[in-house]
């Protein structure tokens, strides 16, 4: 996997349908504004049998039950989700790099055994999913090209790192955003960063 900038992870999927909104927003409202007309032709003619005429107040009760529908309608059409969405702009953790013997940085670890506030991960593929970044999964555990990020949800993480010739080592952070912005979309950034060391294996 690429260490490059990750794509920022929404929390709503996008699709080739999202392109599709605006055209089928305008060809819904004409519908609509198509039904309300004859709405309201038959409106009329059931207030005036009902009245015995088809007085000015007739006229006034199905031009405001039009536009009430009308609005119904607008509401209706909106994508409220689509628009209010949160954007996770990069991984909540990111182990910036490990430290093996003689200062030696070393370029990638195994990570094992997640634990999330107490749950354990039972599917690490979670982990692996954008904005994460330099993360895959091997054999059943997570390989971390250092510098590597994973994760979205803020809380403590504690993990077992191991390398070849290397003690393995239990690992445990606290991972918060540093940036939240509000509004719509509302976003988080400014991953947690870790520096670790592993001991060479006795």
């Amino acid at each position: 996997m690429s260490c490059g900038r990750p794509a920022a992870r929404r929390s709503r999927r996008g699709g080739p349908a999202d392109a599709l909104r605006p055209g089928l927003l305008t060809v819904t409202i004409s519908v609509g504004r198509a039904v309300l007309s004859l709405g309201r032709q038959v409106l009329c003619r059931l207030l005036s049998c009902h009245f015995g005429g088809g007085g000015r107040e007739i006229s006034m009760i199905a031009r405001c039950l039009a536009v009430l529908g009308a609005a119904v309608l607008a509401i209706e059409a909106c994508d409220p989700v689509g628009a209010c969405e949160h954007i996770y702009e990069a991984p909540v953790l990111k182990i910036a790099q490990v430290i093996g013997s003689n200062s030696t940085s070393l370029a990638s670890v195994t990570i094992s055994d997640v634990v999330v506030d107490g749950q354990v991960v039972q599917d690490l593929s979670r982990l692996t999913v954008a904005p994460s970044f330099g993360v895959s999964i091997v054999n059943g555990e997570v390989r971390c090209q250092v510098a590597c990020g994973f994760g979205v949800l803020e809380g403590t993480y504690e993990f077992t790192v191991k390398a070849a010739g290397y003690q393995d080592k239990r690992v445990s952070a606290a991972a918060r955003y540093s940036v939240f912005e509000g509004g719509c979309p509302s976003r988080n950034s400014g991953s947690t960063e870790v520096s670790l060391s592993l001991d060479p294996a006795q």
